[in-house]
């Protein structure tokens, strides 16, 4: 997350312990966060204030705000142990979280995108499926040190959550990611999705063309 986070913090809830949609039009809802999740942040600003907002799936995935929540201001003379004995992160630690963020997210991304292509296009998964296998055996090393990288972090910024919270975070990006590129119809297009092999063979889905500073970074990381 980047560090300039704004003093009303709006969380998203998407991983699968507290997404919920209303399955009808009318109803009392109550919101709950778990404030627990993101006292020790170490981006997060003080004082903290919290909004919801509810939000209408469209017909095409996205999402449309319909309404929201008054700000809910926490006491800042109250704060919690975890944020008081917090350490703030360095400049340079809170680059390379970010560098393996953002290779993590480049990786995913490939994969999701060319795998959505393939089911919305069977007749392409012959044309697909061999470039991208071949792309992800050249670069599985970098992948599973990013992976490894980024699974390290979040359990240094959530040292609290149970095993599987991780696992169910995880799940939740994926989610997010499909949605957000099924609601994009453009890149989900016959056009668009038949130009990812020429996007294998130019090399534009190669890590150090599209994040080289990120893979600079990666790379620096001693091997475990």
């Amino acid at each position: 997350m980047p560090s300039s986070r704004p003093s009303t913090y709006t969380p998203r809830i998407t991983d699968s312990s507290l997404k919920s949609e209303l399955q009808y039009a009318h109803g009392t809802l109550r919101f709950c966060y778990p404030l627990h999740a993101v006292w020790s942040q170490p981006d997060l600003k003080w004082p903290l204030g919290l909004v919801f907002y509810l939000t209408q799936r469209n017909d095409d995935g996205s999402t449309t705000v319909i309404a929201s929540t008054a700000v809910t201001s926490f006491n800042s003379t109250e704060l919690p142990a975890a944020v008081l004995n917090r350490v703030d992160p360095s400049a340079e630690q809170v680059a390379r979280r970010e560098a393996v963020e953002k290779l993590v997210g480049f990786f995913e991304t490939v994969n999701v995108h060319v795998g959505l292509c393939m089911d919305k296009f069977p007749a392409m998964k012959s044309r697909l499926q061999p470039p991208l296998d071949a792309w992800n055996r050249r670069y599985q090393a970098l992948k599973e040190k990013s992976d490894d990288l980024f699974l390290a972090f979040l359990r240094q910024r959530f040292p609290q959550w149970p095993k599987d919270g991780y696992l169910m975070f995880l799940e939740a990006r994926r989610t997010a990611l499909v949605q957000a590129l099924q609601s994009d119809p453009e890149v989900l297009s016959e056009l668009y999705c038949g130009l990812m092999v020429s996007r294998f063979e130019n090399g534009k889905y190669d890590p150090a063309t599209a994040e080289p500073q990120a893979v600079q970074v990666v790379n620096g990381f001693p091997t475990q």
